[in-house]
């Protein structure tokens, strides 16, 4: 296995130490991280930097903070300004763009050990491959839209750019499926690590913040969404993957002044495009459909409003059910 370890000594302990020293806290852990961050030179984070490995290092602090912070651990000084540092224009938690698309897969960064580290490594792995399956289908949608509004292309040739999109999103419904099969114990173990920040008072690295999906649906009927699930995008923006928000932004922008894919095939009234249109929109009332049920089977207390979700939300039982309600696609006629 290749080490990733920007922080050297810092970083090995987040790799190698972290999850054995959080299962059996002591009070000289603040102590001993102390003195493993002072071994890091000012020359070791420049060169860092240059390298690009901020997102990195960023990563290796944080989840000491948070670990510590949900022990009731006190966190080194030196650690909290790093957290700070690292995170340069983001939030200064743990966010899902440094867990799940930053956590190096060659060398990866957990909170718990044993076969809890091991579902924990797959709950991480599971979401990075999901990304890339919504990038596949983001890819083809972009491209379609872009063939209806630069080259004034007809509905069939438009379809033909989302020709076996449903291979993605039958991926992302398959591995969001396989999800429901983790040990119930080992979720519960790692996931206090991934909840608000008590100290910071911000949110956790939730699901909530992928940029796949959201940008998947603005692309499909960015132009016909409720006011709230605009505003929730607004309200969160600075805990989305800084890339995916551009993209969703811009998305946004581009069906507000040319349409969204239901929109262009609306207007074309193409029986093919409405077939593929149709295809993204059910995947959408599936995947909140079984996401929902994957959330009851982990975790119930959530789905019964009992307990706070990662993403901040006081019930967020209530909250997919209203999602699941308000934002049902339903079907182009014609099919």
């Amino acid at each position: 296995m290749m080490k990733i370890r920007p922080l050297g000594a810092f970083s090995d302990f987040v790799v190698e130490k972290l999850p054995s020293v959080l299962e059996l806290p002591s009070n000289n852990l603040a102590k001993h991280c102390a003195n493993l961050a002072s071994q890091v030179s000012e020359e070791t984070i420049q060169t860092m930097a240059r390298r690009g490995e901020i997102t990195l290092a960023a990563l290796d602090a944080k989840m000491v903070e948070i670990g510590f912070t949900q022990c009731g651990l006190a966190v080194p000084e030196v650690v909290s300004s790093w957290v700070e540092r690292f995170s340069e224009d983001k939030l200064p938690m743990l966010l899902y763009e440094e867990i799940i698309l930053g956590n190096p897969a060659e060398d990866p960064r957990v909170f718990t050990q044993g076969s809890t580290g091991e579902t924990e490594q797959m709950f991480y792995r599971t979401h990075r491959k999901i990304e890339n399956h919504l990038d596949s289908a983001n890819t083809k949608v972009q491209n379609a839209i872009s063939a209806a509004m630069y080259r004034r292309c007809g509905g069939d040739e438009i379809a033909r750019h989302l020709a076996n999109v449903e291979t993605d999103l039958q991926a992302v419904i398959q591995k969001t499926c396989a999800l429901r099969g983790m040990d119930k114990a080992h979720f519960a173990a790692f996931r206090k690590y991934l909840g608000a920040h008590p100290a910071r008072g911000l949110k956790g690295p939730s699901g909530a913040f992928s940029p796949g999906i959201h940008l998947l649906e603005i692309l499909l009927r960015g132009d016909d969404m409720p006011e709230s699930y605009l505003r929730y995008l607004w309200d969160n923006s600075g805990y989305f993957p800084q890339n995916g928000y551009a993209a969703i932004t811009d998305a946004l922008q581009a069906a507000s002044a040319c349409g969204s894919l239901a929109s262009i095939a609306r207007a074309l009234d193409c029986a093919k495009l409405s077939e593929r249109v149709n295809v993204i929109g059910q995947f959408f009332n599936d995947f909140r459909r079984i996401h929902f049920g994957v959330v009851n089977r982990q975790l119930p207390e959530a789905t019964q409003d009992k307990i706070a979700g990662t993403a901040g939300e006081a019930r967020p039982g209530t909250f997919m059910r209203e999602r699941i309600e308000k934002l049902r696609f339903t079907k182009l006629r014609g099919q």
